[in-house]
């Protein structure tokens, strides 16, 4: 077991579906072709949009319609609130989450700062081993909505974020105060001056910070929405 087994949180895939647009019949006996709705105009309406092919999956679609919003309007905080989550949904390197980061980064000064975006912000932190930032914006986040679920993933919640801070913690070394972020979500029977408590799942540990890794790694596995 190592630090570098929390060097990024994992996303559970979202089931995909189908966005269908239903025709609409005009009514009229005259063979007159359907009106189909219209498309978004607004930056808002492109990000309502964008976060309905988040919701189905379809992460390509969502980004496009988010940087469309932000064409638009390039100082609307939710549209780049929609681009960092759906950055940070495609991310699979260090510097993918650091992009997502800029524009989660770029929401905040743009006046959204609401728990869903700290909470974004600080899971893209913690991919490119930005601890420390990433265990201020979920305590920020945390302290902001201490019931939080991702609307558009309500699988990320609170105890995720207590994942963040537990792992942040850890990964700079400040194990007693991982320990108690994780007591937040489950009680580890891990005691700091009790060497024969160092157990987690039966694996037996000669040190205390092996044994909290490995219980936060039970965690993460466990519960990691």
């Amino acid at each position: 077991m190592n630090i570098t087994s929390f060097k990024k949180l994992i996303f559970l895939a979202l089931p995909v579906f189908l966005l269908a647009l239903t025709a609409c019949s005009s009514g009229d006996s005259d063979g007159d072709d359907p009106i189909l709705p219209s498309g978004p105009d607004t930056a808002a309406e492109y990000t309502t949009r964008g976060w309905e092919f988040f919701e189905s999956g379809d992460f390509d679609l969502a980004l496009a319609d988010f940087i469309d919003a932000l064409s638009l309007n390039n100082s609307y905080g939710p549209a780049y609130a929609g681009r960092g989550w759906t950055q940070l949904q495609q991310a699979a390197t260090a510097s993918a989450m650091q992009t997502a980061k800029s524009s989660f980064d770029l929401a905040v000064s743009n006046g959204s700062s609401e728990a869903y975006v700290l909470a974004g912000r600080s899971s893209a932190n913690f991919g490119f081993s930005a601890f420390s930032a990433s265990v201020t914006d979920a305590q920020a986040a945390l302290t902001a909505d201490n019931n939080f679920s991702f609307t558009h993933r309500p699988s990320f919640n609170g105890i995720d974020l207590n994942l963040l801070v537990a792992g942040g913690y850890a990964g700079q070394s400040e194990f007693n105060a991982a320990l108690d972020a994780a007591h937040e979500i489950a009680d580890s029977g891990l005691d700091p001056v009790n060497p024969s408590s160092w157990s987690v799942q039966g694996t037996v540990y000669t040190n205390f910070e092996a044994a909290v890794l490995a219980y936060l790694q039970y965690l993460f596995d466990t519960y990691a929405g």
